[in-house]
């Protein structure tokens, strides 16, 4: 019985972990891939870390959908001091990384040069006009308040 109740736990651990929201580092492994996400679209695969770096407990504020000069939807997650200062620390010592924002085993957005990130406001934006933003924005939200 205990053995049943340690490996229950065990994958339980497992599954929750594939549906945490965060910021995760990309991984440029094929092989032993902890845990492998697509684009919302479908059409790219990441190979990402198993815990993320940012987690959702460190998003303070998702704000409602905005349209840019060229009319692309956009919306701006704000970080939590304590999160940005993680992405702060990040950046300066990893610059070069990837980081892809990961809500509901999707990935809904991409950094490259992180670098540049150090503001606590990000914008997520719908480049594609995927229609998507509606989706993301209520997961974030969701994912903010659990």
């Amino acid at each position: 019985m205990f053995r049943l109740l340690i490996a229950v736990l065990l994958i339980s651990g497992v599954c929750s972990a594939q549906n945490q929201a965060g910021f995760f580092f990309v991984l440029n492994s094929k092989k032993n891939c902890p845990q492998k996400v697509s684009s919302i679209s479908g059409r790219q695969q990441y190979c990402i870390a198993s815990e993320p770096i940012i987690r959702a407990s460190e998003f303070e504020s998702v704000s409602d959908l905005k349209k840019d000069e060229r009319q692309h939807t956009y919306l701006e997650l704000t970080l939590s001091e304590v999160g940005v200062a993680n992405l702060r620390t990040l950046s300066a010592r990893l610059p070069d990384s990837q980081l892809v924002l990961v809500v509901d085993d999707k990935v809904v957005g991409e950094f490259e040069n992180l670098g540049r990130i150090v503001n606590r406001t990000i914008p997520i934006s719908d480049k594609n006009n995927s229609g998507q933003m509606t989706w993301i924005r209520d997961r974030l939200k969701a994912a903010i308040t659990n």
